[in-house]
């Protein structure tokens, strides 16, 4: 019995004083226990074939981040997103074993961004990748591989791990924009996002487009003078739209945004005598990370781990 506890704290120091290993291309090794452990899976309803799948977690993990962030994202973004993703689909796993969702047909999930998450196949990734499949399947791989038993928790609960584009210079509360108060979804500065070529953009509509546009808003009445259609707005700090008086009826800034096909509830709307300029900051719904934040994170020394706690706050991260 001393020889064994004396071997064991000699294997024990032994493995203290063995250094951290990092690869070349920015990730760690996958520790060779994982390569014995039961994986889970996930059941994905693919919305283009109208069927669901069942696949291993690092297989659907692998198709989630390529079809979420970009392949030329830093090696510490695509970690950061490869929990989050992660994250997610136990989130919905959970949701869906309480309450079902009847247009998932039985799956924990959607493949449809609009929705759930996104997720790309193999053939999926060869056709959006071309030439460069071998390199970023390889990169994307490498990522969730290397936190591919990692999520975040809050409470010891996987989080819902929300995550976006690029905001308007910071996040917004999951309260402000879904009307669901979570603790870990509050905002958070994001500056770097204002440096994005995607953070701003301008749409024009004709007064008779803006007219058509606005009829999804419901009982609104737009009077002879154009200039007098758009009143009263309610914003965040950061911009974010609450509430805009359309046609003398008050909506929410999200539906605003979703009539007018908008990139982001941060809009200025003004009317001149060719018609309407909608000017809005950000891309996405702004709750939870910001990709180009994390990415701009991750160019500056922060790993995933800072990345994931800065977006997510008072968040645990955990093996599952």
């Amino acid at each position: 019995m001393r020889f064994y506890v004396l071997l064991c704290c000699v294997t024990a120091a032994a493995l203290v004083l063995v250094p951290a290993i990092t690869l070349p291309n920015g990730f760690a090794p996958v520790p060779e226990e994982t390569s014995t452990r039961k994986e889970e899976t996930v059941t994905v309803f693919l919305n283009a074939e109208e069927a669901s799948v069942t696949l291993p977690m690092t297989e659907y993990l692998v198709g989630a981040v390529s079809a979420e962030m970009p392949a030329a994202y830093h090696p510490q973004a695509l970690m950061a997103q490869a929990v989050a993703c992660h994250t997610y689909a136990l989130y919905r796993k959970a949701q869906e074993a309480k309450s079902p969702t009847a247009s998932l047909g039985g799956a924990d999930l959607s493949d449809n961004p609009e929705m759930h998450q996104g997720y790309l196949s193999e053939a999926d990734r060869r056709e959006k990748w071309g030439d460069a499949f071998a390199e970023n399947e390889n990169k994307m791989r490498s990522a969730v591989e290397s936190v591919q038993t990692l999520i975040m928790t809050y409470e010891g609960e996987p989080i819902c791990a929300s995550f976006f584009s690029v905001s308007a210079g910071q996040t917004e509360s999951s309260l402000t924009v879904f009307g669901d108060d979570l603790p870990y979804l509050q905002p958070a500065a994001s500056d770097a996002d204002l440096l994005s070529p995607d953070c701003e953009h301008t749409v024009l509509f004709s007064d008779s487009e803006f007219t058509e546009a606005a009829q999804s808003l419901g009982d609104i009445s737009l009077g002879d003078d154009p200039d007098d259609w758009i009143g009263e707005q309610k914003t965040t700090d950061s911009g974010f739209v609450k509430e805009i008086t359309v046609g003398g009826k008050t909506v929410s800034g999200n539906a605003f945004r979703r009539a007018f096909s908008l990139r982001s509830a941060v809009f200025t709307v003004t009317h001149t005598d060719s018609g309407f300029r909608i000017r809005t900051k950000g891309h996405g719904h702004l709750v939870g990370m910001s990709q180009y934040g994390a990415n701009a994170m991750a160019q500056s020394g922060a790993d995933y781990r800072r990345i994931l706690q800065h977006y997510y706050t008072g968040v645990m991260i955990t093996s599952e």
